[in-house]
């Protein structure tokens, strides 16, 4: 009877098992759709980056936070593709926490742009007027 049971579970447990496959290749495959978008961003923001080192090369300092997120950017979009091909979860968890990261990053640097353009106004405004 126990032997009978092991096979039931081992049968139950195969079923869930591919549930969950089958659930993460439908979560992931509207990601994994996007993955061609997201490497196509990658590359225009690498581009970027390596073309703003023709307007100062005061730009080294800083070139390496658009590469390195447009590398986040690539690693996502491949593991969404492949989260999305073979139903892994490790794979969608990968893109999912390399897309946070990516997102995080950008949010402070538009942020600190944006605090920066404020404190250019400020300082330009009354230099202009005065």
């Amino acid at each position: 009877m126990s032997i009978h049971l092991t096979n039931e579970q081992s049968t139950a447990e195969r079923a869930c098992n591919a549930r969950l496959q089958q659930k993460i290749r439908a979560l992931a495959s509207t990601l994994g759709s996007a993955s061609n978008w997201m490497k196509f961003v990658a590359v225009l923001a690498i581009l970027g980056a390596i073309l703003s080192v023709f307007g100062s090369w005061l730009n080294l300092l800083v070139i390496w936070l658009p590469i390195w997120t447009s590398a986040l950017l690539f690693i996502a979009a491949d593991a969404a593709a492949s989260a999305a091909s073979s139903g892994s979860e490790r794979e969608l968890d990968r893109a999912l926490d390399r897309l946070r990261l990516y997102f995080k990053i950008s949010g402070i640097l538009a942020l600190i742009g944006l605090l920066l353009g404020i404190l250019g106004m400020c300082v330009a405004v009354p230099t202009l007027l005065g």
